[in-house]
């Protein structure tokens, strides 16, 4: 009989869930990292990238996070993220992001010719990272339908 893991997942009303999974990847801050049934404990920081997991009927589910925690020990593993959404929840916001993610880029342009904007740089470059990981997330979320 295969063991199961029980995901918490702790953020955001929108994405907060109890629920039995076999196997949860993460973009762990020193690498992303898999974790199966009785894996080792761990404990780590998450970085921004998508999170996804699989269900006990093989359906995989996928979400964006920023910044959070992640632990896991005797089968149990806590999500815990301010940021973090479920790619459902950002499928209406698609045409938005796609805005978001060409204005951004549009300014990481206008940085590399102008030292003000310049400044700004780090935190245009990680926007666009993130608006590329959730159109990622999307299109995953949609296939899986």
């Amino acid at each position: 009989m295969t063991t199961v893991l029980r995901l918490e997942i702790v953020g955001n009303e929108e994405s907060s869930l109890t629920t039995e999974i076999k196997s949860l990847y993460i973009p762990a801050y020193f690498g992303d990292a898999n974790i199966l049934e009785q894996h080792l404990p761990y404990l780590t920081l998450l970085k921004l990238g998508e999170l996804r997991y699989v269900d006990l009927n093989d359906k995989v589910f996928h979400y964006v996070v920023e910044d959070g925690f992640v632990k896991n020990e005797n089968n149990e593993i806590v999500v815990l993220s301010e940021t973090i959404q479920s790619g459902v929840s950002l499928i209406p916001v698609e045409e938005e992001i796609k805005n978001k993610l060409k204005e951004t880029k549009e300014l990481i342009e206008k940085a590399k010719h102008d030292f003000e904007t310049a400044k700004k740089l780090e935190r245009l470059l990680y926007d666009e990272k993130k608006y590329l990981i959730q159109l990622s997330v999307i299109e995953k979320t949609k296939k899986a339908k």
